[in-house]
């Protein structure tokens, strides 16, 4: 699908796909009521965003319990073809010893590996995305 901008407009389960294909994006929230943003490494689990975070760290803190924005995309150097993919959810703390054990074994990658990480996830609750192709 296309609208009048050009780049392809991409369905929900397209989006995913992507979305689990690649292992950073960037969190926009809000930070002493002005608007934030910083890269963070996830994994695309059950449709949900997962990513670690330190318990007391200052973007834990920011973002728990909250609504935010998520973005993640890849172009090519010349900016001729690429995506992005872009949701909204609210994050919270996982906590169940079940769910914990299962994001364990997970590809997640952490700049932060403290005994203090713990776990997030960002609901899908909206999702859109765009495909930029290059002309044939």
């Amino acid at each position: 699908m296309f609208d009048a901008i050009g780049p392809e407009v991409l369905d929900r389960q397209a989006c995913l796909k992507l979305l689990g294909g690649v292992s950073l994006g960037r969190i926009v929230y809000t930070e002493r009521a002005m608007p934030a943003i910083q890269p963070v490494p996830f994994v695309l689990h059950d449709e949900m965003i997962i990513l670690r975070a330190n318990v007391s760290g200052k973007l834990s803190a920011a973002i728990r319990d909250t609504v935010v924005a998520f973005e993640a995309g890849r172009f090519t150097e010349d900016l001729g073809s690429g995506w992005s993919v872009r949701v909204i959810g609210r994050v919270t703390e996982i906590v169940c010893p079940e769910e914990l054990a299962e994001l364990a074994v997970l590809p997640l990658a952490s700049w932060d590996n403290s005994p203090n990480a713990h776990y997030l996830q960002v609901t899908v609750d909206l999702i859109s995305g765009r495909r930029l192709t290059a002309p044939e």
